[in-house]
């Protein structure tokens, strides 16, 4: 089964008609209209089973030839599909829609990681849709890497240990309530930077292993988001990085995370 998906016709003819007629706004408000309702039941249905049924078995999804005029739309389409956005306000652990630029600077963004580590349910599904392509029109790839990779090859020993011993993962932020939860627990969690101290030798063999297991693992996609294709991922089921270009080349990108939660940080 490919991880490729595709608007049914009856979908898509409405999706661009709402993106013709619409007032000109941002990609960030186009993002958060509330579509269901507007389109064909049944295609809408079609399309979800088809959405889920790749998720389910890659990690990860791309809806492929979407119109691009209509490209932020139809991310509003599948967002609303996937439990919609909860209107939380952004803070300092990052919001629900965020823009990112490609740079040439190295962050954790371009290591294999998890995103919101540090919210108290980080979310599951995370959408990419391009909103401005490199300047130098070079490819920009997105690597997923499944966690059922990792664990099969990690030692027993060290998932029991990673599945039952609690990190810090708010240190870097002294001044909210602290949050604590395993790397493997009900909900998987990865962040180098985040870790910090425990990754020095003699603190945590499990977590050493598992950084060698994902240093070591070839067994990952790479996927491009572009004008014509957007791309979903289970946050739960798979870590990411992000591309590197350098020189500075413009390339940016609108993220949506969808059924997480950031908790009280008062």
């Amino acid at each position: 089964m490919s991880a490729e998906v595709s608007l049914p016709g009856t979908v898509s003819s409405i999706i661009e008609e709402v993106a013709r007629t619409s007032p000109p706004s941002s990609p960030t408000k186009q993002v958060s209209m509330s579509l269901v309702n507007s389109c064909p039941t049944a295609g809408v249905a079609t399309f979800t089973t088809s959405l889920l049924a790749a998720l389910e078995r890659h990690g990860y999804a791309v809806i492929i030839d979407v119109v691009p005029a209509a490209r932020f739309v139809t991310t509003a389409l599948v967002a609303n599909m996937l439990g919609g956005l909860q209107g939380a306000p952004p803070g300092p652990l990052g919001g629900e829609i965020t823009t990112v630029i490609t740079s040439s600077v190295f962050d954790h963004n371009l290591a294999w990681h998890t995103d919101s580590t540090s919210w108290e349910l980080p979310n599951r599904w995370q959408t990419l849709t391009l909103v401005e392509p490199d300047s130098l029109r070079r490819p920009a790839p997105t690597s997923i890497l499944p966690w059922s990779s990792l664990l099969a090859v990690i030692g027993s020993e060290a998932a029991h240990e990673l599945h039952h011993t609690e990190f810090g993962w708010r240190e870097q932020f002294p001044d909210l309530p602290p949050l604590s939860a395993p790397v493997l627990g009900t909900t998987p969690r990865w962040l180098r930077p985040a870790l910090g101290r425990h990754l020095e030798p003699g603190h945590c063999g499990a977590l050493l292993e598992l950084c060698s297991a994902i240093a070591k693992s070839e067994d990952f996609a790479q996927v491009d988001v572009s004008e014509s294709s957007i791309v979903v991922f289970d946050n739960h089921a798979v870590l990411h990085r992000g591309p590197h270009l350098d020189p500075d080349g413009g390339r940016t990108i609108l993220r949506l995370k969808l059924r997480g939660r950031v908790g009280d940080l008062s």
